[in-house]
C-alpha cells in the first residue's frame, strides 16, 4: 500500500527556561485516512544553534508521547533533512553529530503508536531547554501506511434510536425536509448536557448523492454529511463525533464505517435544551439512486434539567365513560405557545399525540387545564408537553391511566338518524379482530368492515351516502359475541 505523507505548521522555536515547558510550543499536523496504519517515519528541517539544547517530541491523537531527539548534537547547528525512522540506516540519534542530515532511529520507537487510530491532530514539540539560542521549524511532516479503519468510536451516554425508511431524491421529491427522521428524547435536560456522537447505517448507492443533516428540537440545524464518498455505497455503522479517529467525513471514502469528524460540529448544539424530538434528515440530492436508512441513533451526556416554560403544579387525569379526561394547572406561565398531551403503551416510546391546547402565553397567576382523550386505551401512559414560542419544550412526569373494560358494549352512536356520516363508540375488552356490518331489515348485508384493535374505546366513521332512507340494524362482532343496535338513515 502507498505511503502517505502530512505535513505540520512551522514556526520559532522557543527557550523552555524563557516561556515554559515545550507543550506551549507545539506544531499541528492534521492526519485523514489512515485509520489504524502505522506511522513509518518523521522529517523535520530545523534551524537552530547549539543543538545539544533542543528538545524534540511526537505526540499521537491518542495523546501518546514519545521522545524523537532531546539534547543530542553536541555543539553543532541544525536538522537538515533529517529523517526519524525505527530503521534509520545513520543509526541512534544519540550517537549523531549535528547537523543531523539523514535517516535517524528516534529515542523512543515510533512503533509506539502501533495499534492506534492514526487519523487525527499530530503535535510535534520543539523547544530550547537553555537560554542564548533561537532557532525555527521550517518544516515536518509524517509519513503514514494505512491501514483498516478504526473501529468505531469511544462514544458513549445515553442513546435514543430514531425512526427509519425509505430515502427519496430530492429533486423528485422536493428538499430534504420531506424526508425526516425522528428520535424522541427526554431527561436528558440543558446546562451541561451535550451531545455525544450520532450512529447511523445507511445502505445506498452512490454515497455522493446523498445529504444527511440533524436538526435539534430548537430548531438548529447542523450538516453531518453532504455529496462525500465518491462512486463508492452505504454508510455502514457509521458514527459522527467531533472528535471522530478517522477524521474529517470530506475526506473519507465510502463505504463509511467507524467514527467521522461532520462537516458541522456537534458542539453546535451545546447549550441548547436537548429534550424533545431530534430529527435526521437524510435524502438523495441526484437521480437513479436508491437507498435505506436502516437504524439511527444519538448518545449524550445528561445534564441538568431545562429552564420550563411553565411552572407546572399538578398533571393527572380520570377514566369515565367513553373517554379519559386529562387535567393540569400551571402556577405561572412565560412565552408558552402550547400544551400537548401525548399517549403511549408502554411509557418508554411511540409517544402520540391526542390534543393540544393553546397556552396563556404569560401569566403570573395559576391556570386550570382540561383535555378529553375520546379513543382511550384499556392501559394508557400520557405526558404534557409545553411548548414555547422559540421551539423549546419540557415534559411532566409520566402518568398512567388504567380502564376497567369487562364487557364489549356499543357506547354511542351519532347522529342517530343520520344523513350521510355517523359515528359508532364502542369498548372492546381485548385486543383481537372485530368487524362493524349493517344490514338492512331483510338480512342483506350493505356494509361490513374488519379491524384488529387493542382493547379500549374506539370511534370508527361510516359514510352512509349511498344508503337509502330507512331503518338499518349495526353489529359489532368478534370471534365470541355480538352487539346489535338500530340506525335511521334520512
Amino acid at each position: 500500500m502507498n505511503a502517505q505523507t502530512f505535513f505540520g505548521g512551522t514556526g520559532a522555536v522557543i527557550d523552555e527556561t524563557g516561556d515554559g515547558p515545550c507543550g506551549s510550543n507545539q506544531f499541528t499536523a492534521s492526519v485523514s485516512g489512515i485509520g489504524e496504519g502505522t506511522l513509518d517515519a518523521v522529517n523535520l528541517d530545523i534551524t537552530h544553534t547549539f543543538t545539544a539544547d533542543l528538545d524534540i517530541g511526537l505526540i499521537s491523537p491518542a495523546g501518546t508521547y514519545i521522545d524523537l531527539s532531546s539534547d543530542n548534537g553536541n555543539s553543532g547547528d541544525d536538522y537538515t533533512g533529517t529523517e526519524f525512522s525505527d530503521t534509520g540506516v545513520d543509526g541512534d540519534i544519540t550517537l549523531g553529530t549535528a547537523p543531523f542530515t539523514g535517516s535517524f532511529i528516534p529515542e523512543q520507537p515510533l512503533s509506539t503508536f502501533t495499534g492506534e487510530c492514526m487519523n487525527g491532530n499530530w503535535i510535534l514539540e520543539a523547544c530550547d531547554d537553555a537560554a542564548g539560542d533561537v532557532g525555527t521549524v521550517n518544516s515536518w511532516s509524517v509519513t503514514f501506511t494505512a491501514g483498516a479503519a478504526c473501529a468505531g468510536g469511544t462514544c458513549s451516554g445515553t442513546s435514543f434510536s430514531g425512526a427509519t425508511g425509505s430515502l427519496t431524491d430530492a429533486t423528485g421529491n422536493g428538499p430534504c425536509g420531506t424526508n425526516q427522521f425522528t428520535a424522541s428524547v427526554s431527561g436528558i435536560g440543558q446546562t451541561g448536557a451535550t451531545l455525544n456522537c450520532v450512529n447511523l447505517d445507511i445502505t445506498h448507492t452512490f454515497a455522493s448523492d446523498l445529504d444527511i443533516g440533524l436538526i435539534s428540537p430548537a430548531g438548529t440545524y447542523i450538516d453531518l454529511s453532504s455529496d462525500n464518498g465518491g462512486s463508492g455505497d452505504n454508510y455502514t455503522n457509521t458514527e459522527f463525533s467531533d472528535t471522530g479517529m478517522n477524521g474529517d467525513i470530506s475526506l473519507g471514502t465510502a463505504p463509511f464505517t467507524g467514527s467521522f469528524i461532520p462537516e458541522e460540529p456537534l458542539s453546535t448544539f451545546t447549550g441548547e435544551c436537548m429534550n424533545g424530538d431530534w430529527k435526521l434528515e437524510a435524502c438523495d440530492d441526484g437521480s437513479g439512486n436508491t437507498g435505506t436508512l436502516n437504524s439511527w441513533s444519538i448518545t449524550f451526556t445528561p445534564g441538568t434539567s431545562c429552564p420550563l416554560p411553565v411552572d407546572l403544579i399538578s398533571f393527572n387525569g380520570e377514566t369515565v365513560k367513553g373517554s379519559n379526561i386529562l387535567m393540569w394547572e400551571t402556577a405561572s406561565e412565560e412565552n408558552t405557545k402550547w400544551h400537548v398531551a401525548e399517549r403511549s403503551l408502554n411509557g418508554r416510546d411511540n409517544w402520540e399525540e391526542v390534543g393540544r391546547v393553546e397556552a396563556m402565553g404569560f401569566a403570573d397567576y395559576a391556570t386550570s387545564y382540561q383535555l378529553k382523550d375520546e379513543k382511550p386505551l384499556v392501559k394508557g401512559y400520557y405526558r404534557l408537553k409545553s411548548l414555547d414560542f422559540d421551539g423549546k419544550m419540557n415534559f411532566s412526569d409520566i402518568i398512567l391511566l388504567e380502564r376497567k373494560v369487562e364487557q364489549f358494549e356499543v357506547l354511542n352512536i351519532a347522529p342517530n338518524p343520520a344523513r350521510s356520516t355517523m359515528n359508532v363508540a364502542f369498548q372492546t375488552p381485548e385486543t383481537g379482530l372485530y368487524t362493524i356490518r349493517i344490514s338492512n331489515l331483510a338480512g342483506q348485508t350493505m356494509y361490513v368492515e374488519q379491524l384488529n384493535l387493542q382493547g379500549g374505546v374506539h370511534n370508527q366513521d361510516i359514510n352512509l351516502t349511498n344508503f337509502a332512507n330507512g331503518v338499518y340494524l349495526i353489529f359489532i362482532e368478534n370471534a365470541y359475541e355480538s352487539v346489535v343496535h338500530k340506525l335511521v338513515k334520512q
